[in-house]
């Protein structure tokens, strides 16, 4: 069972290698529709059907288990997807929040509000709620179906180069340029500082015991245990 799995591994990774140019920046995954989807420095938008890699012992899979793909002249940094994997959002053209219909293959939405790259981008289960956090400071939560900004956060002083959110679409964490690591209430619109880590927060996670980890562009890893369960308004 083991071998299996470190087989599945190894197959998934070098297919997603092979299909883009340069670095992948994002990842999500549809546990209903059982697709991964990724996206990179090279421009591209890439659909995997996970299920037709399980069939499959092969290393170098072909490009039948590629579902969708669609090439942009920007890089594209952040990639998120609703519950049933058919609402993509993406921040394709740098600084525009974009929406993509996967069973329609189209773009569904264009939204206009940043002012610089967006760097990461979040969407609900339900796929009604957008977060965006950008390098001009800001984090936005979205209306998908009106197209409209519900609520706008400028707290931090330095681009914001990661977000994270907890499944229940209430508590945003953010790291910046500088390391500030803040986090957000949305229900109650509270935010502030958690800590200063004083070197670049690379990326944010939340497992499942609600442990924080966060690490930095120093591949130093840091670790806040029980943080939302411990956490309180």
């Amino acid at each position: 069972m083991n071998q299996n799995k470190e087989e599945l591994t190894q197959t998934t990774s070098l297919n997603i290698h092979q299909y883009h140019k340069d670095y992948v920046k994002g990842l999500c995954y549809s546990e209903l529709s059982n697709t991964l989807i990724s996206c990179g420095l090279d421009g591209f938008i890439t659909l995997y059907n996970i299920e037709e890699y399980n069939k499959t012992q092969n290393i170098r899979a072909n490009r039948d288990n590629i579902l969708f793909e669609m090439k942009n002249s920007n890089s594209i940094y952040s990639i998120d997807c609703d519950e049933t994997g058919r609402i993509i959002i993406s921040s394709v053209y740098e600084n525009i929040l974009s929406g993509f219909d996967i069973r329609q293959k189209r773009e569904i939405f264009n939204l206009r509000g940043h002012k610089d790259l967006i760097r990461n981008v979040k969407i609900s289960k339900d796929g009604k709620l957008g977060v965006s956090s950008s390098h001009d400071k800001t984090v936005k939560v979205w209306d998908l179906f009106s197209h409209r900004v519900l609520k706008n956060f400028e707290f931090s002083n330095e681009s914001i180069h990661s977000m994270t959110i907890d499944n229940s679409f209430n508590k945003i964490l953010t790291g910046s340029k500088k390391g500030e690591l803040s986090f957000i209430d949305l229900p109650s619109g509270n935010y502030f500082k958690i800590d200063s880590l004083g070197e670049d927060i690379t990326s944010i996670g939340l497992n499942s015991k609600f442990d924080l980890l966060v690490s930095t562009s120093q591949s130093k890893l840091y670790e806040y245990v029980y943080f939302l369960f411990n956490f309180r308004i």
